[in-house]
C-alpha cells in the first residue's frame, strides 16, 4: 500500500488540499481607502480600516475540499480493488474541479466589491487545488499501469 507511488501522489493531493484549507486564497487591497477583501475557504470578508463591512460565507469551498480529502483517503485504502480506486480518483477530480470553479466564482464576487483598484493577489491556497488535480491524475495513471501489469501476468499463466 504505502510502497506504491500512487499512494504518495494521493498523499500529496491530500496535503495540497489541507494547505488550501489553512491558507489565504485571494486578497485585494485599496491603499487609498484602506479597504481589504480577503477570500478564505470559510469566508469572503470586506473590511475597511479593520472593521468588517460585508461578510459572505464560502463554506461550500471547504466542504468540497473535505470531500476531495475523503475521496483521496478512500482511494488510498482501497488498494486491493484498483478499478474502485480509479472511480474514487475520478470522483475526486470532479470534486477538485468544483473547488476550482467555486474559487473562481468567489474571487470574481470579491473583485466586484472593490472595483477601483487593480486585480487582487492570489495566495498559495488558490493554486493548491490545481496541484491536487495533477497529483490525482498521476496517481490514476500509475493505478492503471498496475492494472495492466496484473492483467498481463494473468494472461501468461
Amino acid at each position: 500500500m504505502i510502497q506504491r507511488i500512487q499512494t504518495l501522489f494521493l498523499f500529496f493531493s491530500i496535503v495540497a488540499m489541507v494547505v488550501m484549507l489553512f491558507s489565504p486564497i485571494w486578497t485585494k487591497t485599496n491603499p487609498q481607502t484602506n479597504e481589504t477583501v480577503l477570500l478564505s475557504p470559510m469566508t469572503l470578508v470586506h473590511k475597511q480600516q479593520n472593521q468588517v463591512i460585508v461578510q459572505h460565507s464560502t463554506m461550500y469551498i471547504a466542504i468540497l475540499a473535505f470531500v476531495s480529502i475523503a475521496f483521496a483517503f478512500l482511494s488510498i485504502f482501497t488498494y486491493k480493488n484498483r478499478m474502485r480506486q480509479v472511480i474514487y480518483n475520478l470522483l475526486n477530480i470532479l470534486a477538485l474541479i468544483g473547488v476550482l470553479g467555486c474559487l473562481v466564482y468567489a474571487s470574481s464576487k470579491g473583485e466586484d466589491m472593490l472595483k477601483s483598484v487593480p486585480q487582487g493577489n492570489f495566495g498559495i491556497g488558490y493554486f493548491m487545488p490545481a496541484i491536487a488535480v495533477i497529483m490525482n491524475a498521476l496517481a490514476n495513471r500509475f493505478i492503471r499501469r498496475d492494472e495492466k501489469l496484473v492483467k498481463s501476468a494473468d494472461r501468461l499463466r
